[in-house]
């Protein structure tokens, strides 16, 4: 068995054992130094110590409260912008998603003159018995308008005889 002593006499343990006496020490002078402080405020308001620090311990614990409710608003506030920001750049990627769409189709020739866009979309997804709603996990493109459709959006995925067409449409596309 190893010698304790030989293990106090490293200088880094030494270092260490004098700080956290002094420091032991210090804890020891402020708490003593506090409850003169209490005792000698409780003499003068003529109430007993126990009492006065339950009241202190009130007093910190409602303000600890007010403050909690006080950040809780700030946060539901700030969650609040966040959405709101977010709602906002969602719907103008959509915006820019669609136009840029409307000038493929242009460019590509899939709309006639006239605009009429349900004709084109019946035409191209012939095949399609349906289209059922769905939310998007993932962000995609519509398959008619080339139209961003990003995660968390409502989409509709194309249904045949065979199964699921892979095809996925804007809300917008399937109200032709």
């Amino acid at each position: 068995m190893e010698d304790s002593r030989a293990f106090d006499t490293c200088p880094g343990r030494r270092r260490h054992r004098h700080r956290r006496h002094h420091r032991d020490h210090d804890a020891a002078r402020a708490a003593r130094a506090l409850a003169d402080e209490l005792r000698a405020l409780a003499d003068d308001l003529r109430a007993p110590v126990a009492e006065l620090v339950r009241g202190i311990v009130d007093e910190v614990a409602d303000a600890a409260r007010r403050a909690s409710t006080e950040l809780g608003d700030l946060l539901d506030d700030a969650l609040d912008e966040v959405r709101g920001a977010h709602e906002r750049v969602r719907r103008d990627a959509r915006r820019r998603g669609r136009a840029e769409a409307a000038a493929a189709r242009e460019d590509r020739g899939a709309v006639d003159a006239e605009g009429d866009a349900a004709d084109a979309v019946r035409a191209r997804f012939g095949h399609v018995l349906g289209w059922q709603p769905i939310f998007l996990e993932r962000s995609a493109t519509c398959a008619a308008c080339d139209a961003p459709l990003l995660r968390g959006e409502r989409a509709f995925l194309g249904i045949a005889p065979s199964g699921f067409t892979g095809d996925t449409l804007c809300a917008e596309c399937v109200r032709g």
